[in-house]
């Protein structure tokens, strides 16, 4: 078998599927959402976004530099103003941006990783109007 590595984010990772990190479960509000299966070390890659490559934003896709990816699992990514992933541009990869706890909600924070919003929505955590000109919080821009 033949190992390929890449180096992203000062750390070398094994090409390879990284699903059996992630498992998708109902969520309360409705819907579904991402879930850790094991704790998760800060700057770890925990998936590769491998979905199809669409030209329009949606409200499931994910953008990755200037893509947009449906992907299986990324659809049920929820937002956070305290997220717990980036996405990595190329290749498309989803790594930890701080520690997390095993069953912890894997999100994203959609104003920072969105150039625009597909489908505003009030934030569950703060009450505040996520579209292409809303502003996150300072004290969550730690995080990225």
């Amino acid at each position: 078998m033949i190992r390929i590595y890449f180096y992203i984010n000062k750390y070398i990772v094994k090409k390879m599927p990284l699903t059996h990190l992630l498992k998708v479960v109902p969520y309360y509000l409705g819907g579904f959402k991402v879930i850790t299966t094991e704790a998760i070390e800060k700057g770890r890659i925990i998936y590769k976004l491998r979905g199809q490559i669409v030209e329009e934003r949606t409200r499931t896709s994910i953008q990755s530099g200037t893509i947009h990816v449906e992907d299986d699992i990324g659809e049920f990514i929820t937002h956070s103003c305290y997220p717990s992933v980036k996405v990595s541009h190329f290749p498309s990869y989803l790594y930890a941006c701080r520690n997390i706890e095993k069953y912890e909600d894997i999100t994203i924070n959609y104003n920072i990783n969105e150039d625009e919003i597909a489908y505003p929505f009030d934030c569950d955590e703060c009450g505040m109007r996520i579209d292409t000109n809303s502003i996150c919080e300072k004290k969550y821009l730690e995080y990225y």
